[in-house]
């Protein structure tokens, strides 16, 4: 049985298209064509993999998800050049539900796999002063996503600024493809 991860990359090889691109890229807000991420590593571009397989109305998608294989784990991760006060919770829950349900979806179709294997993370990371800066509990969740933890969709949430970003980033960023 395929993994994850190399199903869908298997399915970006067989139709000719490159999912992957650098995490500087991914994290752009390109309205503003600003970076939030100044990282070279390649990551599985998750918005450009659902815009070339999916048709219109497109789900939304979350910018980029991490694969640890070993240990059947997705952390899924959404770029927001915005401070916390100015993001939509509607928004950032849409892309996170309809993200697992795209993954449910490729999982059974593509790859014959049981996706309620894998735990699922959720990163959401905006371009702010961290939570205890604000005044704000640190390990408090954001926008409105404690249900996905209680609802048991989803292992942990974590809601944080930039620099907090980079710094996990950089403790997993060689067990995850």
């Amino acid at each position: 049985m395929a993994e994850l991860f190399f199903c869908l990359k298997k399915l970006c090889e067989t139709n000719s298209i490159n999912c992957f691109n650098v995490l500087k890229q991914i994290s752009m807000d390109s309205a503003k064509k600003v970076h939030l991420c100044d990282c070279g590593d390649k990551r599985f571009d998750f918005d450009y993999f659902v815009e070339n397989f999916f048709s219109h109305p497109l789900p939304s998608s979350v910018d980029t998800i991490f694969f640890d294989e070993n240990e059947k784990k997705l952390f899924l991760i959404e770029f927001k050049n915005q401070k916390c006060s100015q993001i939509d919770n509607d928004e950032i829950k849409k892309k996170i539900l309809d993200s697992i349900e795209v993954l449910k979806s490729i999982s059974k179709k593509n790859c014959n796999l049981k996706f309620n294997n894998y735990e699922l993370y959720v990163g959401i990371v905006y371009n702010d002063e961290p939570q205890w800066k604000r005044g704000i509990c640190k390990n408090t969740i954001q926008f409105g996503l404690e249900y996905l933890k209680e609802q048991h969709i989803v292992k942990d949430v974590k809601t944080n600024d930039i620099k907090w970003f980079q710094k996990e980033y950089f403790k997993i960023k060689n067990f995850v493809k």
